[in-house]
């Protein structure tokens, strides 16, 4: 899934696909006949309509930030007009903000740092890769009918999004708060000035020597110190990042 909404990327693609088959494009200036594909402001509204917001244009600009921090935890969303927030500093051994609509404060959601590393069994659980427009990366699960979790990846912590006391049914969860969910959280910052993952592992690769298949990395809220794995075959070796970027061979923590 792409962007903040899977049907309008969709319908984008396809209208974009549709016109490079057509030609689109590659009329001359001055060519005789209608354009078979459509015009250049046809190509400029789909484009818009991918990028529209569901709460305006220049929501952000009139929102409200909610942030939270607390040692090497650190994050912040701008919320839109008449959505409001609080601190929730412990639950379940997380630490975390509530925020929600004003006009239905009874549907809460919580971004949640997990300084002992979010996990869930995976056994009849959906997961699906969601890309936002800035790039972020989640991973959302379901789990039949019920939506479940949103995970950032490659971010420095274990941080998730779900409701407030359980799960959603996921036809509400499509047709009510997908969307914009998802519009806010593109604003989230997290993480503060840490490195991301890809960053970790370039800076560990700085001092790893030898081939490997693929490397992934592990940030410990509690310390600050990202443990970067390179795994070679049925073998891996560890490198650790401290707070200072210093990378160091052999003092990673596998998990």
């Amino acid at each position: 899934m792409g962007g903040y909404s899977y049907e309008k990327n969709r319908d984008l693609g396809i209208f974009l696909s549709l016109a490079l088959l057509a030609g689109c494009g590659e009329s001359s200036p001055g060519a005789d006949g209608p354009d078979p594909c459509g015009t250049s402001e046809d190509i400029r509204n789909a484009a818009a309509l991918e990028a529209a917001s569901p709460f305006g244009d220049g929501w952000q600009a009139k929102g409200t930030l909610a942030e939270y921090e607390n040692g090497y935890i650190s994050m912040k969303l701008t919320l839109p007009e008449g959505w409001d927030w609080q601190e929730d500093p412990a639950e379940g051994g997380t630490e975390g903000i509530l925020f929600w609509d004003g006009e239905k404060p009874d549907q809460r959601f919580r971004l949640s740092a997990w300084p002992n590393v979010f996990a869930m069994c995976g056994t009849g659980v959906d997961f699906s890769d969601v890309t936002l427009a800035s790039g972020a990366q989640l991973t959302e699960a379901r789990e039949g009918d019920r939506w479940i979790v949103l995970i950032f990846d490659g971010v420095p912590g274990s941080y998730t999004v779900r409701p407030q006391g359980g799960t959603l049914n996921s036809t509400v969860w499509d047709a009510k708060w997908r969307e914009q969910i998802l519009t806010i959280l593109d604003t989230a910052e997290l993480g503060g000035d840490a490195l991301t993952e890809d960053e970790a592992i370039a800076k560990a690769a700085e001092v790893f020597s030898g081939d490997y298949d693929a490397a992934y990395g592990s940030y410990d809220l509690r310390t600050g110190v990202w443990s970067v794995w390179f795994i070679t075959g049925d073998q891996d070796a560890a490198v650790t990042v401290d707070v200072e970027e210093n990378a160091v061979v052999g003092n990673g923590e596998n998990g």
